[in-house]
């Protein structure tokens, strides 16, 4: 095997790569009460015919990598979601260059040279129990969808500072100017949301909204439901701090009376539902 480096050093940052789909999670969110409306997941949006295209931004924390990933390499620059790549799941990348454009190279021929290269740059690593005992490991789970909330636009200000604020139209140029809501949902949704940080942001104003109509709750019983789904939500943002699998989805729109606004719904462990 090849001495293993890791991907800073065999690649570098911010060159467009190629890579099988199958490094980005397949999860699914189940909709609506009987749970027959499926969202897509973040593979079956950002991948084609078994490939994704990335660009590598930096080393985040905890040996993850900041990445953004396209279906096409050709709208990598602006079509794009933000999610956080292992140093394993980057063994499989490899520079998009011309070779793999030429006549006859399909998708199947590249994912498996793909897969050849991950076995040439993965250190060895002996499979013992007490290696696989110190890495923690977190399966994805199913989510069932358990609150759906309308937020104003102001309710999120902070997504607006994750990134490139000169790349983001502000609050007030969205009420100003409607048709731009469009360039916010890119700009949000698809390079923000799916990030740690805008589920973070995500999940604790859905809590801040569920306690706003608690504080003003006068029927009792429908007051404790609203507290223990407020619980139900601190405990899957806390769920989510070690685990960062994408538990919130949300969409932009101008809403009622063209006012812009985000529909967000918040998707929970199957076993938290049942613990409760």
């Amino acid at each position: 095997m090849a001495n293993a480096k890791t991907f800073q050093r065999r690649v570098g940052f911010h060159w467009t790569c190629v890579a099988p789909a199958t490094i980005l999670p397949d999860l699914c969110f189940s909709m609506g009460e009987d749970g027959s409306e499926v969202m897509p997941s973040l593979r079956e949006e950002m991948s084609r015919e078994g490939l994704c295209f990335l660009r590598v931004l930096g080393i985040a924390s905890d040996g993850l990598y900041l990445t953004h990933v396209s279906p096409s390499p050709y709208s990598i620059q602006t079509d794009y979601t933000t999610v956080f790549l292992s140093e394993e799941d980057l063994w499989m990348a490899y520079p998009w260059d011309c070779r793999f454009q030429r006549s006859g190279v399909t998708p199947a021929k590249i994912v498996s040279f793909l897969q050849a290269h991950a076995q040439n740059v993965r250190p060895f690593q002996p499979n013992t129990l007490s290696q696989r005992a110190e890495r923690t490991f977190f399966p994805e789970e199913s989510l069932t969808a358990l609150e759906s909330l309308i937020l104003p636009i102001d309710a999120l200000p902070e997504l607006q500072n994750i990134e490139d604020e000169s790349l983001i139209p502000s609050v007030e140029d969205v009420k100003e100017d409607l048709p731009s809501h469009q360039r916010v949902y890119h700009n949000l949704v698809h390079r923000h949301i799916a990030s740690p940080t805008g589920q973070q942001i995500l999940l604790m104003a859905v809590v801040d909204a569920l306690m706003s109509q608690l504080y003003g709750m006068v029927d009792q019983r429908q007051a404790l439901l609203l507290q223990q789904r407020c619980v139900l939500v601190e405990q899957v943002r806390h769920w989510h701090l070690l685990t960062h699998q994408c538990v919130v989805h949300a969409l932009f729109s101008s809403g009622g009376m063209n006012e812009p606004c985000w529909h967000v719904t918040v998707g929970v462990p199957s076993r938290f539902l049942t613990a409760a």
